[in-house]
């Protein structure tokens, strides 16, 4: 993923605390939106090379395709009953592709017993989305890439979408 943001203009949302983990060796050309003041004070301070601000990801402050490339870092499955406004919102900001990593939940029930468990300890979410529930997200929007990693039953998904405004120049250039 590293070699998609180099030298683009980039927008992440939902950074979260520094403490869990955050690449700030990416690139120099991020700016990072979360909500929480606490989390932006924690990677500004970590990272002083980008910019950070506290803003809601259902109301980015700024102009129509601002950004080449949006990412969204394990957020969605925080965020059940505005995810697909954040993708609204993230694809009016984005110029280019918007990059998505976040989990993927078992369509087995043991699997999904045990994925359910270890979030409910380790990971704090309440909407984890099935590959039949992303395909209904997702459905507006060009997917690109959809493809599972993790070790746990393959329950981390990557996933590349065109923003709004590109795939409807796409779209309309395959027609001609």
């Amino acid at each position: 993923m590293e070699h998609l943001l180099r030298g683009e203009s980039v927008l992440d949302v939902g950074c979260g605390p520094f403490t869990y983990g955050y690449n700030t060796k990416l690139s120099s050309n991020i700016t990072v939106i979360d909500l929480p003041p606490q989390f932006v004070q924690s990677m500004s301070e970590h990272d002083p090379r980008n910019f950070y601000i506290v803003a809601s990801a259902g109301k980015i402050p700024y102009a129509d395709n601002s950004f080449d490339i949006s990412l969204l870092q394990l957020i969605l499955h925080h965020t059940p009953d505005i995810s697909e406004a954040i993708l609204k919102e993230v694809s009016r900001v984005t110029r280019t592709q918007i990059l998505i990593i976040d989990h993927v939940r078992s369509e087995f029930f043991l699997q999904r017993k045990i994925q359910t468990a270890y979030w409910t300890v380790f990971d704090g979410g309440c909407q984890y989305y099935s590959v039949h529930e992303w395909d209904r997200l997702l459905a507006p929007y060009t997917v690109t890439t959809f493809r599972r990693t993790g070790k746990m039953f393959g329950n981390i998904c990557q996933i590349i979408l065109q923003s709004t405004e590109n795939s409807a120049i796409l779209n309309a250039q395959s027609v001609l």
